[in-house]
């Protein structure tokens, strides 16, 4: 376990070792303890490891890649009554099935951490440890947007006060569910703090649910809903379809498949709930909260 192995890397490979590979208690302490960074949190009977590192970086040379890095996650007694699936930057729950049973597991992002390559070897992958496809998806969804998720001005998030009051409310409804993506555009985006923002605003849905006819009028209802609150927030306007028209709001829901890269290169991301604090992001809100 110590000392630099250069073949370190073709040791992984033969082991079997792959993202999204758990590593249960037993190996937990012997390999925390190897961390080559700062690991604050001590680890208990119901501390789990997932493998981070891609496959192409796990099996490249250990001069060029010589790390692999790890997230401490904690197996829960129970099913979490509101599980935060994506919604925070800092917190996220999976489930996995082990043995032929399923159990739910606590991730936080400040549990990652990075191991020389040499320091896994010999322990050998238990490749019935896997952590199945959707909940890797979503793993690497929420270890990504930490870091990518787009940036808009300050003053239109403080205009837009997506974490709190009524449009907290709106992203946490059931109908907000059917909505995969919401897409923004900012007409004048070096607005002060003064001045109205004009934007374009495209909701994305699946192309099964515009088929169902109680999703598709669900779908309509969250479009409403969305005119109604984010048009009441101040200095946010939207842009209209027709001038000469002044209800004619620039909101379009749409399939995914509608949307096009000519789209994409003006709209921009708006992840509202992952906007939020912890706190928000656990619990829905109890009652609406006028704001």
């Amino acid at each position: 376990m110590t000392g630099n192995t250069p073949d370190a890397a073709d040791q992984l490979r033969a082991e079997g070792w792959k993202q999204g590979c758990l590593i249960s208690p037993g190996k937990t302490e012997q390999i925390t303890s190897a961390s080559i960074d700062f690991f604050e949190n001590g680890v208990c009977s119901n501390t789990w490891l997932v493998l981070l590192t891609q496959d192409c970086d796990l099996v490249r040379g250990a001069n060029v890649e010589p790390y692999v890095e790890l997230l401490a996650i904690q197996k829960l007694p129970n099913a979490p009554s509101n599980s935060v699936r994506g919604q925070s930057s800092r917190t996220l729950h999976l489930s996995f099935e082990i043995n032929g049973d399923m159990h739910w597991f606590e991730c936080n992002i400040h549990n990652r951490f990075r191991i020389r390559k040499e320091s896994l070897c010999d322990l050998g992958a238990d490749t019935s440890l896997r952590v199945e496809e959707n909940e890797h998806r979503l793993l690497r969804q929420w270890l990504a947007r930490r870091y990518t998720r787009a940036a808009f001005p300050d003053y239109f998030e403080e205009h837009l006060g997506s974490t709190k009051g009524r449009v907290k409310s709106l992203f946490k409804s059931p109908e907000a569910k059917l909505i995969s993506t919401v897409y923004i555009a900012i007409d004048n985006e070096d607005a002060g703090p003064d001045e109205d923002y004009l934007i374009h605003v495209l909701l994305t849905a699946l192309a099964e649910d515009f088929e169902e006819t109680e999703r598709r009028e669900l779908l309509g209802d969250f479009e409403e809903r969305f005119i109604e609150v984010i048009g009441s927030r101040p200095h946010i306007r939207f842009a209209l379809k027709n001038p000469d028209d002044p209800n004619s709001y620039d909101v379009r829901v749409l399939p995914e498949e509608d949307v096009t890269l000519s789209m994409l290169r003006k709209y921009r991301r708006f992840d509202a709930d992952y906007r939020s604090i912890d706190d928000d992001a656990v619990s829905p809100p109890e009652s609406i909260e006028i704001n």
